[in-house]
């Protein structure tokens, strides 16, 4: 067959489809309903499994950035300490670059008119863009020598939304000042869109700015010296691989600067050492047990399309007997019995991709519904970070052109293959009952996967309801409560701030 034949087949198909799926409209709106619903839940169950257990850093080349944790006999997830982190940073050579990150809760005022409030910010080494290969939306990242001496560059930059949000986003933001709990810092850049901060175990801490480490002292507790004590372990370390490098590599040259270290500060690395693990490594040792609640939150996605299916596939076989008569006329006039099945698979997938579109907007507003659910406190900026991206999107097109062909297929044999005698037959009503035990069988299942669906939905929303009500231990009626940090935003100690505390007991009590 030439290539001009081919294409003129292909339409002629195409277009007998579309008069057959617009001539069916309330069937066909039917299989669409059912397929969007399935396709939208398997979809957005795909997203949320992906964020589990899938997700990394929105960085170019992620794959070579690696997560480097401290181990000892109590953890192998443990954090750095700044003065083993220069360490490690000095004598590493398979790593382009290491940096440093803290997440902390801040007060932060932007100057912008309204009222100071607590926030999370990162304290970053000053090469952080540069490893993580980021580019400033505005201005410039940080300098070295902005990350050389203590308490000495008081500058920052900002998030994206931040810049949007309470700057406008117009370019005079730079040179603009940002208090961060009682320090000033002079803002010098704008962070990338679609970078906000770090995952950390399943949730999203945005983080509004980010300051260089050696600012640490000016917003920590004056009576603690994160930046010379070994003791204090307070950073997360990132560090990207060279070209040639790869991880087992970097977890031998680790396990060497781990046992140097140890010979060399016995009173404070002496069951300390060092490793290595990708991005996903880290999360999933991290979370051990999220891997199987995100496969049953899949499996539930998928049974709702399993369902979806079934329900499409009984509604196609409930048209058999009409299609049989038209098919068994086809055949007789030389249509061959492979084109009549292209045919009920071109329909189905007609509508399945239809479906796909309504399914994907489904799933991009649970998504959306998700990611404005808080985690924790309302007052801090914590959520679940749920996307449809391009990845979920092609399991969406993946799964609507399976589905539509899974639904078509069965109906595509009955009504293309055998003798003309039996395809007239099959579309007598007399015998339609008798002939189509298939039906029987495929609503069955559906019962069966629907009863399955219900009972772990209604144990999810048990476990719940077991929550909800159970007794905190405390009073939780007609209570207020504030938050606020008189170490951050007054720069007290912590004996000061118990004194505090202390005092503040005593007067709202004399309130009441």
């Amino acid at each position: 067959m030439s290539g001009h034949a081919l294409i003129e087949r292909i339409y002629d198909d195409l277009r007998s489809a579309v008069r057959l799926v617009t001539g069916n409209r309330t069937s066909s709106f039917a299989v669409f309903a059912s397929l969007a619903i399935g396709i939208g839940a398997a979809t957005f169950t795909m997203a949320v499994f992906r964020y589990l257990l899938f997700q990394q850093l929105p960085v170019p080349e992620t794959d070579r950035v690696v997560r480097i944790t401290s181990t000892n006999p109590a953890s192998r997830l443990d954090q750095f300490s700044y003065p083993d982190f220069d360490d490690l940073r000095k004598r590493a050579t398979v790593f382009d670059g290491v940096t440093a990150t803290l997440y902390d809760g801040f007060t932060m005022d932007s100057h912008s008119g309204a009222q100071p409030r607590l926030t999370i910010g990162m304290i970053v080494g000053g090469d952080f863009l540069k490893v993580m290969r980021l580019q400033p939306a505005l201005g410039r990242g940080f300098r070295p020598e902005e990350d050389a001496v203590p308490d000495r560059d008081a500058v920052a930059m900002i998030s994206y939304d931040l810049w949007r949000r309470e700057f406008g986003g117009k370019n005079n933001v730079l040179g603009r000042t940002l208090r961060v709990n009682s320090t000033e810092f002079s803002i010098i850049g704008v962070m990338p869109p679609g970078f906000s901060g770090i995952n950390l175990g399943g949730v999203t801490l945005h983080s509004e700015f980010y300051v260089p480490r050696m600012m640490m002292g000016a917003l920590s507790d004056p009576s603690v010296h994160p930046l010379t004590d070994r003791n204090f372990r307070n950073a997360d370390v990132y560090a990207r691989l060279k070209p040639a490098a790869s991880i087992e590599q970097a977890r031998v040259e680790l396990a060497r600067i781990g046992n140097e270290l140890q010979n060399e500060n016995p009173a404070t690395n002496r069951s300390e050492s060092m490793t290595v693990y990708s991005q996903l490594g880290f999360q999933r040792a991290l979370r051990p047990g999220a891997a199987m609640g995100a496969y049953l939150f899949l499996a539930v996605g998928a049974l709702v399309l399993a369902i979806g299916c079934v329900n499409v596939a009984t509604l196609m076989l409930s048209r058999v007997p009409v299609r049989a008569r038209e098919s068994a006329v086809r055949l007789a006039m030389g249509a061959p019995a492979a084109r009549l099945a292209r045919q009920f698979i071109l329909e189905s997938c007609m509508v399945s991709a239809v479906a796909a579109a309504a399914g994907l907007g489904i799933a991009g507003l649970a998504a959306a519904w998700m990611r404005r659910v808080q985690v924790g406190s309302g007052m801090l900026p914590i959520n679940i970070d749920v996307q449809i991206d391009t990845n979920v999107a092609l399991f969406a097109a993946a799964i609507s052109v399976g589905s539509g062909i899974l639904a078509a297929i069965v109906p595509a044999i009955r009504c293309s293959w055998g003798d003309l005698h039996q395809l007239m037959k099959s579309a007598d009503p007399r015998v339609q009952t008798s002939r189509m035990p298939f039906r029987r069988v495929l609503l069955t299942a559906q019962v069966a996967v629907a009863t399955i669906v219900l009972v772990l939905s209604g144990v999810e929303l048990q476990s719940l309801s077991r929550v909800r009500g159970a007794d905190p231990g405390f009073r939780v009626n007609n209570l207020l409560t504030m938050a606020f940090s008189p170490t951050q935003s007054r720069g007290l100690t912590v004996p000061q701030s118990q004194q505090f505390y202390h005092q503040l007991i005593v007067r709202v009590r004399g309130l009441a």
